[in-house]
């Protein structure tokens, strides 16, 4: 996806319908599933935006239509549910980082006894 300026995206978004947005919404959540199930689509040659952009996306449309998302109940759902898929991830990533704390700890060592390979101790008694 190509970089953008949100200054000049919520003018453009605060324009858009609530039945552009739900579906604009529905779309993000289709991205974020099939992003978050490491599954590759390929849609006509695209690329399907990271978990970064996906989230700044849903950002944005909420920054542009907080007040009126938040009463329609269809909105409403489709906001639970990114929630509960970003709160997935976020526990995933989590786990994801402790695992890399681990395996950074035993590459740690692994270097470590190497080091111990290159020299050697010998012990002289003097009596």
């Amino acid at each position: 996806m190509c970089p953008y300026n949100e200054t000049f995206l919520i003018p453009h978004l605060k324009g858009l319908s609530s039945d552009q947005i739900i579906q604009l919404l529905k779309y993000m959540y289709y991205l974020f599933l099939k992003c978050s199930h490491n599954v590759e689509i390929n849609l006509l040659g695209t690329q399907i935006p990271s978990f970064t952009q996906i989230i700044d996306w849903v950002s944005l449309l909420l920054d542009a239509h907080f007040t009126s998302v938040v009463m329609w109940p269809e909105a409403k759902k489709m906001l639970i549910k990114l929630q509960r898929l970003v709160r997935s991830q976020m526990k995933v990533y989590s786990e994801l980082n402790k695992i890399e704390g681990y395996l950074t700890e035993l590459q740690e060592l692994k270097m470590g006894n190497r080091q111990c390979a290159d020299y050697s101790i010998e012990v002289f008694e003097l009596y």
